[in-house]
């Protein structure tokens, strides 16, 4: 980021997402990580231990100025916070100060939820990290090659810094943040409710959930791998993309008498009927028998 040094940033939040981003960009002198906000002082020494740098603070009160500002609360708290990092800058101005940037990492949220922030001069903006951070461990050497979704008036001063990191960075419009989270949460949060409902199924066949998974392990990679090189579409295999009535009414009878949730395999096969309409290769009587089959 050049021969001076590099901007101070405060963090208000540091769970797995911001101990994660501190600690890459500390490692890559992308940011001089300043003081760290979280529920406990205890939980902000762990957070500043992992990072590497950082100082544990109690409150905003005790942090001293920065040129950048990360909010990573739930998405719940963001804007209470906000409002009281309003509070804290404005208390704290001297004439000619220049305000920071303050951005927040949330999926669903806009950089309107920061609203007040900008209103008294702030930069403000949004980044969501499309990762998943089960834990800052593995994030921190996995991170590389992941997106980040900017939106709002700064991202062109968060860029350069995800960048620096490995972040593939793109750009979308405020009216359009929450559609996008969904379209995520329906590949990767609902793929761990899938899962878990294959599972069930493969236990009342008798086979135990660590058995199912690692029958399961080979093609989902390999399913997986096919519908991001291929489309969904070319990767679709199985009893709909046959037109194979016949199995489908046979699965539901048996998930109805084990009591496992037959509606939802119904949904998830018209959504697989739909795409399987569009590869052109059923014929209309197939189409029909799977609709019925599934209604």
């Amino acid at each position: 980021m050049g021969n001076t040094a590099p901007p101070r940033l405060n963090i208000i939040g540091a769970g797995h997402l911001g101990q994660t981003l501190a600690h890459l960009w500390h490692s890559a002198a992308v940011f001089t990580i300043g003081e760290i906000v979280n529920r406990t002082l205890e939980s902000s020494a762990r957070a500043a231990g992992f990072i590497g740098a950082g100082t544990a603070a109690e409150s905003l009160n005790a942090c001293a100025p920065a040129e950048f500002w990360l909010i990573s609360v739930p998405d719940s708290a963001i804007a209470e916070v906000a409002t009281a990092l309003e509070a804290h800058l404005s208390a704290n101005a001297s004439a000619g100060d220049s305000r920071p940037c303050v951005f927040h990492c949330s999926g669903a949220l806009s950089s309107e939820v920061l609203a007040e922030l900008a209103e008294c001069g702030c930069e403000v903006a949004s980044a969501h990290p499309v990762h998943s951070f089960a834990t800052p461990e593995k994030s921190v050497s996995q991170f590389t090659g992941s997106w980040v979704a900017l939106e709002g008036p700064a991202t062109k001063l968060l860029e350069t810094r995800f960048s620096a990191i490995g972040a593939h960075c793109f750009h979308l419009q405020a009216s359009d943040k929450s559609l996008y989270h969904c379209a995520t949460a329906i590949a990767c949060n609902y793929l761990s409710g899938l899962m878990d409902y294959s599972f069930s199924v493969f236990e009342q066949a008798g086979i135990p959930r660590e058995q199912a998974a690692q029958l399961l392990a080979p093609i989902t990679a390999q399913t997986l791998d096919n519908n991001m090189q291929l489309g969904p579409a070319r990767a679709l295999t199985g009893p709909i993309a046959r037109g194979d009535a016949a199995t489908v009414r046979d699965h539901l009878r048996q998930l109805q008498a084990r009591g496992l949730n037959p509606d939802l395999y119904r949904s998830l096969g018209q959504q697989t009927l739909q795409l399987a309409e569009r590869n052109g290769k059923l014929s209309e009587e197939q189409v029909r028998a799977l609709r019925e089959a599934l209604s």
